[in-house]
C-alpha cells in the first residue's frame, strides 16, 4: 500500500511538473522565434530606407543633371547678356547719336513707366524731339502726336 500512495504522489506531482518544463521550454522556443522574427523586420525596415536613400540619391542626380545644371547654364548666359547690355546703356551718354537714338529714349520711357505710370504692351511713339522721326517702324500720324 504505500508503494501504491508513493507511486500515486509521484504521478501527482510529475504530471503538473512535466506540464510545467514543457511549457517554460515551448514558450523559450516560441520567444527565441519571436526575437529572430523582430531581428528580420528591424534588418528588412533598415534595407527598405537604405533603398529609400538610394532612391532619393538618385532621384536628387537626376533633378541636378536634368533642370538644376541647364538653368545655370542659362542664368549664366542671362547673366552675360545683362552685363552687355548694361555696359551698353552706361555708355549711351556718350555716344554722338544720344540725343536722337529711339533706344536711348525707349529705355527713359521704360524708367518713367516703371516708377508708376502705367505700363501698356503696346509700342509707343516718341514725339517732338525726334524730328518726326518714328522708331522702330512704329506707326503714328506725322504730325507728332503720341499714340498712347
Amino acid at each position: 500500500m504505500t508503494e501504491t500512495i508513493l507511486a500515486a504522489v509521484v504521478a501527482i506531482i510529475t504530471a503538473p511538473l512535466s506540464a510545467l518544463l514543457t511549457a517554460i521550454f515551448l514558450r523559450s522556443k516560441h520567444n527565441a522565434e519571436v526575437d529572430k522574427l523582430r531581428a528580420e523586420v528591424k534588418q528588412t525596415l533598415a534595407d527598405v530606407r537604405g533603398r529609400e536613400l538610394d532612391n532619393d540619391k538618385k532621384a536628387i542626380q537626376m533633378i541636378m543633371e536634368l533642370v538644376v545644371e541647364p538653368l545655370r547654364k542659362d542664368m549664366i548666359q542671362l547673366q552675360e547678356k545683362v552685363d552687355t547690355l548694361t555696359n551698353a546703356i552706361e555708355k549711351v551718354n556718350s555716344c554722338p547719336h544720344a540725343d536722337n537714338c529711339p533706344v536711348s529714349h525707349e529705355l527713359r520711357r521704360a524708367k518713367k513707366d516703371d516708377a508708376g505710370a502705367a505700363v501698356r504692351n503696346s509700342l509707343v511713339r516718341i514725339t517732338g524731339d525726334l524730328g518726326g522721326y518714328t522708331p522702330g517702324g512704329q506707326c503714328g500720324d506725322p504730325g507728332g502726336a503720341a499714340s498712347e
